[in-house]
């Protein structure tokens, strides 16, 4: 089973998760499909595990790193666009179009890169061809299919980086529906087996996620390091001249410097309590020179 090799690291699960379907011309890009309504459910409770995975690409990671996102197949989101500019629109099919979807995952960790996003931009013969695309906005048609969009199984690493799962080759394939109504919205259907399977009937976009686990504290480690060094050099110099005021309060100095440094690193990302003694630090006045000898 996949470990990190560290047993202080602690789990970083998604809390958050968004999916976005956008058409690109070279008039610019319009979104169609668009939800933040997103389910996130712990591979341990789910009871179809292995038919979600039939080919084993989970078995080497931790159950407790592993997610299922299922996300509502209706846009959270109306289609608003004023008629005028989806006639400018589709005039603009014909010479150039790409679909793109994309996935954002939100963490708690790290800390910069608590969002994540992944998208990929599908082209032919995988898009639908412009005549189709032009019959659903001009009410000819309702639907067309966009094939293989995205990877079933994605991988959020604890440095912030999300990518397809390697061993995988799965790809996702979807309908994508504008509803006739008032207003009207877009609809996203995955068209696997799996989605139906994890996700229930009528799956919106749906993704299966490794999040691996992270330090609770991943910054300031070469600042401790440097303190423990010079306040150890420190010790041994008053050690050595006891009477030189001037060497203990350089020494002061450097060692309290290299802590502040620790620690406005290590309170940036997560809370922490210096394990040492020699020098205090005032989290308000996070500069050299603010420390207090606690030893002589």
């Amino acid at each position: 089973m996949y470990s990190s090799g560290n047993p202080t690291n602690i789990a970083n699960p998604i809390k958050d998760a968004s999916a976005r379907v956008d058409i690109k011309t070279s008039s610019g890009r319009l979104t169609l499909f668009e939800t933040t309504l997103c389910e996130k459910i712990s591979w341990e409770n789910l009871e179809a595990r292995t038919s979600l995975d039939p080919q084993g690409y989970l078995n080497a990671y931790n159950e407790k790193d592993i997610q299922l996102i299922c996300c509502q197949s209706d846009a959270s989101t109306l289609w608003h666009v004023p008629l005028i500019v989806q006639t400018r629109f589709i005039k603009s099919l014909t010479r150039r179009m790409d679909i793109s979807f994309s996935w954002e995952f939100f963490r708690d960790r790290p800390k910069g890169k608590e969002a994540v996003k992944y998208e990929l931009t599908i082209m032919e013969p995988n898009i639908p061809t412009s005549s189709e695309v032009t019959k659903v906005f001009n009410g000819t048609s309702n639907s067309f299919a966009v094939f293989n969009i995205y990877p079933r199984y994605f991988r959020v690493t604890g440095s912030g980086d999300v990518r397809s799962l390697e061993q995988s080759v799965e790809l996702v394939s979807g309908d994508l529906v504008l509803n006739r109504g008032d207003p009207e919205w877009w609809s996203f259907y995955d068209l696997g087996y799996l989605g139906s399977l994890g996700c229930g009937k009528f799956p919106g976009p749906m993704a299966i996620i490794v999040s691996e686990e992270t330090p609770p504290c991943s910054k300031g480690t070469s600042s401790i390091s440097a303190h423990i060094q010079v306040d150890d050099h420190c010790k041994r110099k008053h050690t050595q001249a006891n009477t030189n005021t001037q060497v203990r309060n350089d020494c002061r100095a450097m060692a309290g410097y290299a802590l502040v440094v620790a620690s406005t690193a290590l309170q940036s990302h997560c809370q922490w309590v210096s394990p040492y003694h020699t020098h205090e630090v005032s989290p308000l006045s996070l500069t050299m020179g603010h420390t207090r000898s606690t030893q002589d």
